[in-house]
């Protein structure tokens, strides 16, 4: 089962990946990947618990970590960044500055 798609791969200062879910219309993205960490390329579909890529400390970043969006298209503009839940019911507004999250 495909859960989404690779549409972008990031300049090589920020290294990231956004992936389009089309069941949802949201967008992922995961951001600082290591130099050539990104294990998939643009229009590969991506499944569940696929790994995509390394996690480092490109772009503006003072170590390595993983940045994580989840966006929707606004009309006539770009994407904009929305608040959501995991599905262990972690929030991203819970979310602090260097808290490790793992999965249960």
């Amino acid at each position: 089962m495909n859960l989404g798609k690779m549409i972008k791969n990031g300049p090589p200062y920020s290294n990231f990946i956004t992936i389009y879910h089309p069941k949802s219309g949201l967008f992922t993205q995961y951001v600082h990947l290591k130099k050539d960490g990104s294990f998939v390329k643009v229009g590969d579909a991506v499944k569940r618990d696929q790994p995509i890529g390394l996690s480092g400390a490109t772009g503006f970043a003072s170590g390595e970590h993983l940045h994580f969006n989840v966006l929707v298209p606004e009309k006539g503009k770009t994407l904009k960044s929305v608040p959501f839940s995991f599905e262990n019911n972690l929030t991203s507004q819970s979310l602090k500055k260097n808290m490790k999250v793992t999965k249960k």
